[in-house]
């Protein structure tokens, strides 16, 4: 159940990070307060989930493999399926951190695969969990972790104006960290 949960966490993740990619780019005035980012709604990814597989105490930790059979990302501007071969890879290090790993090609409804967005995606999902982890093990409450989780690094890419990332992300995290006790 719990590798279940994980997967369901990744798979949220990468729903609730799309939201990331629609913030908002308005300037403030340099006097002016920090503006709460805003948010557009993308769409909702479904994905259809095969066998799992766990390989325990490798030289990372316990990987667990979930196959992604397929799948459709719905939304007001994007239309997808998922393409296959697709796979969640979940690695729970022995440090207590977990390492994100999806790797799923969208084909648009009109025929467009970009591969290049989505290795940009991860590598902004990877970067997100790193980041929420190491502010929870400092202690950070999930809601100052999600205004002080500073991705911008990622702004080549994504329209990101500042640190912050959606709260519901941080608390998946959050809990999926404290469901596992801290340990592999």
């Amino acid at each position: 159940m719990r590798i279940r949960t994980v997967s369901l966490v990744c798979l949220g993740l990468i729903a609730s990070g799309l939201f990331v990619l629609a913030q908002t780019s308005t300037r403030a005035p340099a006097t002016a307060a920090p503006r709460a980012p805003a948010f557009e709604y993308l769409g909702r990814l479904q994905a259809e989930l095969g066998t799992r597989t766990v390989i325990e105490n490798g030289p990372q930790g316990t990987r667990t493999i979930v196959q992604v059979l397929g799948g459709r990302f719905d939304g007001p501007r994007l239309k997808a399926s998922v393409q296959t071969p697709a796979g969640d890879w979940i690695t729970n290090r022995k440090d207590g951190t977990y390492r994100l790993d999806v790797r799923l090609t969208l084909k648009t409804d009109d025929g467009a695969l970009d591969r290049s967005k989505i290795d940009y995606f991860q590598a902004y999902l990877r970067d997100v969990w790193t980041e929420v982890t190491r502010l929870k093990q400092q202690g950070v409450s999930a809601e100052e972790a999600a205004k002080r989780a500073d991705l911008t690094r990622h702004k080549d890419h994504f329209p990101i104006q500042g640190p912050g990332v959606p709260l519901i992300a941080v608390a998946r995290i959050y809990d999926v960290i404290d469901r596992a006790g801290g340990r592999d």
